[in-house]
């Protein structure tokens, strides 16, 4: 009944919000702005539909902006029909022309400039649709424009729709796919994550869920920021994720963000903080039997003292992440590990063993399709003096007639 009574009330506050804006079109034939805040493409659909079937009797100048444009005056002028001029414009799709360079926008510079030209172009209400961060770009980066509006009609931010967009952002992607793409594609998904966590902030109940959720935002964040080589934007997202993490009691993601601070901090070679963040994660994950957390941190815990020139230590680590890996079935995990197992063979001149477990990682990753591995593998043949991927293979055969 609860939920319910919640989404009647959201009906209900959409309703009134629709009545404001369509009071605004109504009003008289002068220039009018105003600001729709809408966070969810699907939402603001429906709302479309909504308004424009209330303002069936007017005539409606509809300009959605599907790439990034420099001039709105432009984008309105071509279609503006001066022996029938609407009564409204709505523009849909201006922040495609704000994710790039924000505040700084070409667009934003000229509605600043021409804004009395807009004035005097459009005898009509200018209604502009746009999410949260991109109204905050506009205020930026166009103040004397955005000084003009007559209001900011916000609809409600959809949970469910936030939560489900998230979702799928979860769901595109595992590390192994992130780490792949192009810098291109990953600057279109940072772009993509940093709106659902601006959006985040609108929803009403900030319950455990939407932390959870958030953690994740912010942990794949850092992840992309690290790839890219910002260090400093990863840091700060994962730092976030760590404390949302430990507010709300996840110690899975907790864990799991502990582990990925330490390999920046290895980076930079400061191995006394990622000893201290990998032995924190540790201690998470064999609390909660997180196993494969376990045999991913273990494994970082040797590069560490390999660094060092420890191997010892670090070929210890690597046999208990091994060993956790066969028992779990965890064959990504095989990989990484008997990779980083060969490298700590040959710092210890045991050429033979070495070359073993790339074999061995080299069977696994051609079995299973692990691409990335096998553009690893074929990059250490290269530095070895071999040719590629077909020494590895030939190898293969030989030690497999040997056995």
């Amino acid at each position: 009944m609860l939920k319910k009574r919640q989404q009647r009330t959201e009906k209900l506050d959409n309703n009134s919000i629709l009545d404001q804006i369509e009071r605004v079109i109504r009003w008289d034939n002068e220039f009018r702005l105003a600001f729709i805040k809408c966070n969810h493409p699907a939402q603001q659909e429906m709302l479309r539909r909504s308004l424009l079937e209330r303002l069936s009797d007017q005539r409606i100048l509809e300009i959605p902006l599907e790439k990034s444009i420099v001039s709105l005056l432009d984008e309105i002028g071509l279609p503006w029909n001066l022996n029938q001029p609407p009564v409204a414009v709505c523009v849909y799709g201006l922040e495609n022309s704000l994710r790039e360079q924000g505040e700084h926008s070409p667009v934003l510079g000229r509605l600043n400039h021409e804004r009395d030209l807009l004035r005097q172009s459009i005898p009509a209400a200018l209604l502009i649709w746009l999410p949260d961060f991109a109204l905050d770009y506009v205020a930026r980066g166009a103040p004397d424009f955005w000084a003009w509006r007559s209001g900011v009609y916000e609809f409600q931010t959809d949970s469910a729709l936030w939560q489900m967009e998230s979702i799928a952002a979860f769901s595109d992607h595992d590390a192994v796919s992130l780490d792949s793409l192009s810098w291109e594609d990953k600057q279109k998904e940072i772009v993509r994550l940093e709106e659902l966590l601006r959006t985040s902030q609108a929803l009403t109940r900030q319950d455990n869920q939407v932390k959870q959720t958030n953690c994740r935002l912010l942990s794949q964040l850092g992840f992309l920021y690290d790839s890219l080589g910002k260090q400093g934007e990863a840091l700060d997202r994962y730092q976030q994720s760590l404390k949302l993490a430990r507010a709300i009691g996840d110690r899975a993601e907790e864990g799991m963000t502990l582990n990925n601070l330490s390999q920046i901090y290895r980076a930079r070679g400061d191995y006394e903080t990622a000893l201290r963040y990998l032995e924190e994660s540790l201690a998470i994950q064999r609390a909660i039997g997180d196993r494969a957390g376990e045999g991913a941190t273990l494994n970082n815990l040797s590069q560490i003292y390999q660094a060092r020139g420890d191997y010892e230590t670090a070929q210890r680590y690597l046999e208990e992440s091994l060993a956790i890996s066969r028992a779990i079935g965890d064959r990504a995990g095989l990989c990484a590990t008997l990779f980083n197992m060969g490298h700590v063979y040959l710092q210890k001149d045991e050429h033979q063993q070495a070359l073993a477990c790339w074999v061995a990682t080299y069977r696994i990753a051609k079995e299973v399709g692990y691409a990335e591995v096998l553009a690893a593998l074929e990059n250490l043949a290269k530095q070895l003096g071999g040719s590629g991927l077909e020494d590895w293979e030939r190898l293969s055969q030989q030690m497999a007639s040997g056995e």
